[in-house]
């Protein structure tokens, strides 16, 4: 690879790390905004979308038990875990809000 290829790689992965941030600060930020402050109307809604992952076995049993872990554990054990280090896989599936339409339960 010359010099110029390699340079353009760099920025490629630069830029997609940029927008990796950019991803998850948007997804924390809409949970804090949206979800966290209306937390125990949306509570049911979570609960039940976490059951669906479970009967239909669409998420890992380690990100299943995670959530309900969570969402028992309440809004602030939900706003330390999407402001830590698992934040990303946390919010990239929520079940406060439909992956495949981006709709609020």
């Amino acid at each position: 690879m010359n010099q110029d290829g390699h340079q353009q790689l760099l920025e490629q992965r630069r830029q997609a790390r940029a927008d990796a941030v950019a991803r998850l600060e948007r997804l924390r930020r809409r949970h804090l905004d949206e979800v966290l402050p209306d937390f125990c109307s949306r509570l049911p809604d979570a609960l039940a979308m976490v059951d669906l992952w479970e009967r239909r076995q669409s998420c890992s049993r380690a990100y299943i038990d995670r959530w309900r872990a969570l969402l028992d554990a309440g809004p602030n054990a939900v706003t330390e875990a999407i402001c830590g280090d698992d934040a990303l896989a946390l919010l990239q599936n929520s079940p406060f809000y439909c992956p495949a339409d981006g709709l609020k339960h």
